[in-house]
C-alpha cells in the first residue's frame, strides 16, 4: 500500500474476498506514522480459488490510494498507482 501525499490511506480499507468470504480487510492501520509508504500486507489465501480486491466506500482523499498485488513468487498481478480518480465501492481485481 502506497499513498500520494504521505499522510496515509486518510480511512480508506479495501476487502480481499475469496470464495464469498472476507478474509483480510486492509487499509485502516496504514496511518499518517507510516507516510507515503510502502506498507505490505500479507494475506494468505486458499489454492486455485479466485479472490477479489474490493475497495470499501468511506475514507477521504481516495486519488492517494496506491495499491499493488504481489504473487507469491514476486510477480505483480495489479497495480493501482496513486494520482488515480476514485474507484471506491468497486471491484480493483478480480482473478487466480
Amino acid at each position: 500500500m502506497t499513498d500520494g501525499w504521505g499522510d496515509g490511506w486518510n480511512g480508506n480499507t479495501m476487502n480481499i474476498i475469496q470464495n464469498g468470504i472476507v478474509v483480510a480487510t486492509i487499509g485502516s492501520t496504514f496511518t499518517f506514522e507510516d507516510g507515503e509508504g510502502p506498507v505490505t500486507v500479507t494475506v494468505p489465501l486458499c489454492d486455485n480459488l479466485p479472490f477479489e480486491l474490493f475497495w470499501n466506500t468511506g475514507g477521504g482523499f481516495p486519488d492517494e490510494v496506491g495499491v499493488e498485488i504481489i504473487d507469491p513468487f514476486g510477480e505483480q498481478l495489479f497495480i493501482r498507482e496513486t494520482d488515480t480518480p476514485s474507484a471506491q465501492g468497486t471491484t480493483l481485481y478480480n482473478g487466480f
